[in-house]
């Protein structure tokens, strides 16, 4: 367990410019500070067992997974950036580290395998795909630095596949179920915005 204190001061201003000026209200520093109790970012499970979600844990931020039912507190991890649903019942796809990890929320400490995309010196999870087999999407500046490739791994990092080069001009792509891009966003440099949709 553990605790912290909020400790401020609200005082009015004293000095003789700012005591007749019409300031307003003071802010207490309390109000600065993110509600510790707070929960967010909701994903349940596929076959609706478990719900994962963002929370805070001992002042840090962390991803707590729940019994659906019960609403028990299962597991929680610290210092993950994404987290999403396997197509494998009870199985849970996080980043942590820049490291991709597999676990049954069932066995967290006994079950984690590192499913960190292979062949990539930087990568991004764009999407997961829900259909099987499990595929994940990523965008990697591999080729290029000043702009990224969209790819897929298989559910053990590995099979990398391209799905879409990009030619200098694309920021994102929105991708389907079955990871194919359905919207395109572009910008060159001096260029408007383009949203582009694949039929």
């Amino acid at each position: 367990a553990g605790a912290f204190y909020i400790v401020s001061r609200d005082k009015a201003a004293t000095h003789p410019a700012l005591a007749n000026a019409d300031l307003p209200k003071l802010i207490s520093v309390g109000e600065h500070f993110a509600d510790t109790t707070a929960e967010w970012g909701f994903r349940i499970s596929t076959e609706g067992h478990f719900l994962a979600h963002r929370a805070t844990r001992l002042t840090q931020e962390a991803m707590v997974v729940r019994d659906a039912m019960s609403g028990e507190e299962l597991w929680n991890e610290k210092k993950v950036s994404w987290f999403s649903w396997s197509d494998k019942p009870s199985h849970l796809v996080y980043s942590q580290k820049h490291r991709l990890w597999e676990v049954d929320v069932n066995d967290p400490e006994n079950s984690s395998r590192d499913v960190t995309p292979r062949g990539f010196e930087d990568w991004y999870i764009s999407a997961v795909s829900s259909q099987e087999p499990l595929r994940i999407a990523i965008t990697s500046r591999q080729r290029a630095a000043a702009f990224a490739d969209l790819y897929s791994v298989d559910r053990n990092g590995g099979d990398k596949r391209l799905i879409e080069r990009n030619e200098g001009r694309t920021w994102s792509w929105v991708l389907n179920g079955k990871l194919e891009p359905k919207v395109r966003i572009d910008k060159a440099e001096g260029e408007d915005l383009q949203i582009l949709l694949y039929l």
